[in-house]
């Protein structure tokens, strides 16, 4: 679990949500669904046992502590509506106070985004070419955005 920068926002793996959730930190999960882990899929499977397309938690699923969305690396499916309600869960515990841990299977691309859009929506960093590499350099050397994350960063902030 890497800490990012001063502020009480981590970026891990799908490996250490235990600890977090242990911690009391309230927690962005990106990851679709993986066996024997705590994914979107079962959450939403938890509430909704039809989790089709048609359904309200299809894209993001959220309560008190945590928020989980149908993310998939290198898929076109990243959009606005599944955005959004992350940033806001992540920018409104932060407020509070709260801790923030945000996962993926490996910490190298949709929870990293997450994070690089939390600072860059925050104007930590400046939304610019460069704000991929800024990134990587000062606060997360893990980071390797999949080719789908980084075309919808770069069309919503550089464009």
């Amino acid at each position: 679990m890497n800490q990012i920068s001063d502020l009480e926002l981590y970026i891990g793996t799908k490996e250490e949500f235990n600890n977090a959730n242990k911690e009391y930190m309230k927690i962005v999960c990106a990851l679709n669904e993986a066996n024997g882990y705590v994914t979107h899929q079962s959450l939403v499977n938890q509430v909704d046992n039809e989790h089709t397309v048609d359904s309200p938690d299809y894209l993001v699923y959220e309560d008190e502590d945590i928020i989980s969305l149908n993310m998939i690396d290198d898929c076109k499916c990243v959009c606005d509506d599944m955005i959004e309600p992350a940033l806001d869960f992540i920018s409104s515990n932060l407020d509070k106070g709260y801790k923030v841990f945000i996962y993926c299977n490996t910490g190298e691309c949709r929870s990293p985004s997450l994070a690089l859009m939390h600072l860059l929506e925050t104007g930590v960093i400046k939304k610019d070419e460069f704000c991929f590499d800024v990134f990587r350099k000062n606060y997360y050397p893990k980071y390797n955005p999949k080719n789908s994350i980084k075309d919808y960063i770069t069309n919503r902030y550089l464009n």
